[in-house]
């Protein structure tokens, strides 16, 4: 004959699952929230009491005690005939978490869904990072270098204040009629001007390019692209030997007009 046992739920965090009941404490990979905070785990299935619901709408609430670091684990390499050998260590980063409520109690803990509108400013590189490899006894060095594609934004609204100042807009109201003036002569025609010129950008997938790419196609742009491209080059990442490239591609095409 079945017993009946206390409520428990199974959640989900770090993709591992873990069978809490309230008041119990676990270790569980390093979560975003600071210590102190509360966070709503996934719930994926929740009994007791002889019953059990799978996925349900039922909440769990649990408070994170602190962050620490798992036992060391020590990983050894060894090479035969040539004494390599290399020892490195391993500390997982956990955090404790208490789980205080399992039903909906911790409700109120969570802050409201709230909409954020981000702008995207445009697209950058990130500050060059230089990786070397070595290899001892055979004089083997490489370098490579790396720059992290970045998108800066700006952060327009928080919590859709836009679209309130829109529903809040002062209702239309109707013109009022004007009184009939005198006709009046039409205004002399004004003669039409050539229409400007847009202002010349740099070529597109201009920040995926390497200085490298620069220099070699830079020769067929033309001379208002160069220009603009030494212009946004000069305004993000600022490297030197695209900016040498174009300021002299920039200087012959001058040369020949």
């Amino acid at each position: 004959m079945a017993t009946k046992t206390d409520s428990y739920a199974i959640i989900a965090v770090g993709g591992k699952q873990y069978v809490v009941r309230e008041g119990e404490r676990l270790l569980v990979d390093r979560v975003g929230a600071d210590e102190g905070k509360t966070f709503a785990p996934g719930v994926l299935f929740v009994g007791g009491d002889g019953a059990g619901t799978l996925a349900p709408r039922t909440q769990v609430t649990a408070r994170v005690v602190g962050h620490v670091l798992g036992e060391k684990v020590r990983i050894g390499k060894y090479r035969p005939k040539n004494g390599y050998k290399r020892h490195n260590g391993f500390r997982a980063r956990l955090t404790q978490i208490e789980i205080e409520s399992i039903g909906g109690d911790g409700a109120g803990t969570l802050a409201p869904r709230t909409q954020v509108t981000a702008r995207v400013v445009g697209h950058v590189l990130g500050e060059k990072v230089r990786i070397g490899k070595y290899r001892p006894k055979n004089g083997y060095k490489r370098h490579n270098g790396f720059r992290a594609r970045l998108t800066q934004i700006e952060i327009e609204s928080i919590g859709g204040d836009t679209k309130r100042s829109s529903a809040t807009a002062a209702p239309k109201t109707e013109p009022k009629a004007e009184p009939k003036q005198a006709p009046v002569a039409p205004p002399a025609p004004v003669e039409e001007t050539a229409p400007q010129e847009h202002a010349a950008e740099p070529p597109k997938d201009y920040a995926d390019y390497t200085v490298a790419d620069i220099g070699e196609k830079a020769k067929h742009w033309r001379l208002e692209q160069v220009e603009a491209a030494l212009e946004y080059e000069r305004a993000h990442a600022n490297r030197k030997g695209a900016v040498a490239a174009l300021e002299a591609t920039i200087a012959t095409k001058r040369e020949k007009q």
